[in-house]
This record gives C-alpha cells, sequence and structure tokens, in this order.
C-alpha cells in the first residue's frame, strides 16, 4: 500500500479526510480523484481537500442555496480543522435558513477561536435577538460593548441593547392578521 509507512494516526486523519470529501456532493469521479490523490500527497491532499469543502461551501453560500452551504460547514466544523472564519459562515448559513440559536452557538464558538473580531459579537446578539432569546442578547451586546474595540461596533451593540430590553411584540400567524374580516369594496 502507498500509505503503509505512515503512522496510523495520519492514515485515519487521511482516512476520515477522504471521506469528509467523498460526502460532500461531489461527483463520483472527483471523489475518486480526490481519494487517490490522498494517498499519494497525505499532507498537503488534506488541506486541499479542506480548501475544496470551503470554496464549495462558500460558492454555495454566495448562490443563496443555504441550504447546501450549511452541511458542509457543518463537516467543516466538525473535521477538527475548523476555523474561526468556518464556523463565522456557519453560523450565517443558519442564521439565513431561520436557525437564530443554532447560528447563535455556531457564532459563541468562533467568538471562542477568534475574540477580536467584533463583526462576530454583534452577529452573534443579533442571532440572540432573533431567536427570542432577550438575556442572552442582552448579555452578548453588554459583553460586546465592553470588549469591542471599534467604536461604530459599540454603537451598534448599544443599539441592540435598547432592542432588547424593550418588550416584544406578540408573534401572529398569517402575513396579514390585522386585516382579517376587512374586505376591500
Amino acid at each position: 500500500m502507498i500509505y503503509s509507512n505512515l503512522p496510523s494516526s495520519a492514515v485515519l486523519t487521511l482516512l476520515g479526510l477522504t471521506a469528509l470529501t467523498c460526502t460532500a456532493a461531489a461527483p463520483i469521479a472527483q471523489a475518486e480523484t480526490a481519494t487517490a490523490i490522498a494517498y499519494v500527497l497525505p499532507g498537503a491532499s488534506a488541506a486541499s481537500q479542506l480548501e475544496r469543502l470551503r470554496q464549495q461551501a462558500q460558492q454555495a453560500y454566495q448562490s443563496s442555496q443555504f441550504d447546501q452551504s450549511l452541511p458542509i460547514y457543518q463537516r467543516l466544523s466538525s473535521s477538527g480543522n475548523a476555523n474561526a472564519n468556518d464556523l463565522y459562515w456557519l453560523g450565517e448559513s443558519y442564521f439565513q435558513i431561520g436557525q437564530f440559536a443554532s447560528a447563535a452557538q455556531a457564532f459563541e464558538d468562533s467568538i471562542k477561536l477568534d475574540a477580536s473580531n467584533d463583526l462576530l459579537k454583534v452577529r452573534l446578539a443579533e442571532s440572540y435577538l432573533s431567536a427570542r432569546q432577550l438575556q442572552q442578547a442582552k448579555a452578548a451586546c453588554e459583553k460586546g460593548m465592553n470588549t469591542a474595540s471599534d467604536p461604530r461596533v459599540r454603537q451598534q451593540l448599544s443599539v441592540l441593547l435598547k432592542v432588547c430590553l424593550k418588550p416584544m411584540p406578540e408573534v401572529q400567524k398569517g402575513k396579514f392578521a390585522s386585516a382579517q374580516g376587512h374586505t376591500e369594496r
């Protein structure tokens, strides 16, 4: 075998990343090529496979195909090689499909990897607010205002904090709930 001289941990990592690429909705021919390359060039291939996944996810996201970008970002985040940027885009994908609590968790995880990114603090507060988790939104705003270096971000968080402190209107079913019972003449 080509990879027989590799340590067993490298082979397992290599095989895990190969499986990751093969499940990323790539055509069979590409998956077979990626697998063959992985056995020949294990170090470069693992990184290139991750980059290929990131590109696929970004293309899907930029095409507003959030239901396609989400599972790819989920794979990246669970690969053990996710960076703050991967988790940010995972959060954005969740946010775009209306899974605000999951978006907030992804933004929290991203902040753990890059606490200096002020945009993450705003997106975290917005996600909690959109999920109607007002206490968490308030806490995120307050913490972000104390740690953000950008004055515009502190201002955004201040506005979001004011929104958190106001009572939320009841959610009404139907688009035109206030117009029920009225007919146009």
